[in-house]
């Protein structure tokens, strides 16, 4: 994950419906979700961890990467 002032390295494990997102960065808390796919779109459920909320990430095609 790169957000604007800081990198956080994590590693992830899946489980059944269940993400698992462990951050090397101790100052970033580890998370669980509960995911689901439809067509090109995951969709995050916070769970442990979380503030929890549902995300919808819709994969986009990059014309770029095509080159």
């Amino acid at each position: 994950m790169l957000l604007t002032l800081a990198d956080y390295d994590f590693t992830y494990e899946i489980k059944d419906n269940q993400l698992y997102i462990d951050f090397v960065n101790e100052s970033a808390h580890d998370a669980t979700y509960e995911f689901s796919v439809k067509g090109d779109t995951l969709i995050l459920i916070g769970g442990e961890g979380t503030i929890g909320g549902t995300y919808e990430l819709t994969k986009v095609h990059d014309k770029k990467a095509d080159k």
